[in-house]
């Protein structure tokens, strides 16, 4: 399973009921080819959040068009943890060092194995997002969605390297 790991500025999105891409965070990225999402709280976070495990969604599902014209998401589980979770050194260090160290990328794609399994497993047991079963009504809990309105981001845009690939 390819997971997308990245690093958050701001709490938010997702909101609380499990949509990322409610507040358009991380735009065309919210389209490329992954299974689940462990969302860091970034160096600029705030002390709150910042070196956290701030939240993770497993087995997306994508619910309707944001108004930036990229997906909103939701997921079979999601984990809201916000500023009580883990510090990402206490789990997963390598992982860490690859996100804070000297010229660190803002995101990975990454396989479900070794310290990523880890964290997915503190998720694996979490309700859906919206705390009920994932639903065809749900694409209108996104805002600014339009069910007339397609993604202006197809698979074929995956040809020209936009999406990352497996380290």
């Amino acid at each position: 399973m390819r997971v997308f790991v990245y690093k958050r500025t701001h709490s938010g999105d997702p909101d609380s009921r499990g949509i990322f891409g409610i507040k358009s965070c991380m735009g065309r990225c919210r389209s490329w080819n992954f299974k689940a999402v462990i969302g860091i709280g970034g160096k600029t976070a705030g002390d709150e959040l910042a070196f956290k495990i701030n939240w993770i969604g497993l087995d997306r599902s994508d619910a309707g068009t944001a108004t930036d014209g990229n997906p909103c998401l939701i997921f079979k589980h999601f984990l809201a943890l916000g500023n009580r979770g883990p510090e990402l050194k206490t789990i997963a260090p390598n992982l860490a060092s690859k996100l804070f160290g000297i010229s660190s990328p803002r995101y990975l794609m990454l396989a479900d194995e070794g310290e990523v399994s880890i964290i997915l497993d503190l998720a694996r047991e979490a309700m859906p997002s919206l705390g009920k079963p994932i639903v065809s009504s749900l694409p209108s809990a996104c805002v600014g969605f339009n069910p007339r309105r397609k993604s202006k981001h197809k698979r074929k845009r995956f040809a020209n390297t936009t999406e990352p690939s497996n380290p």
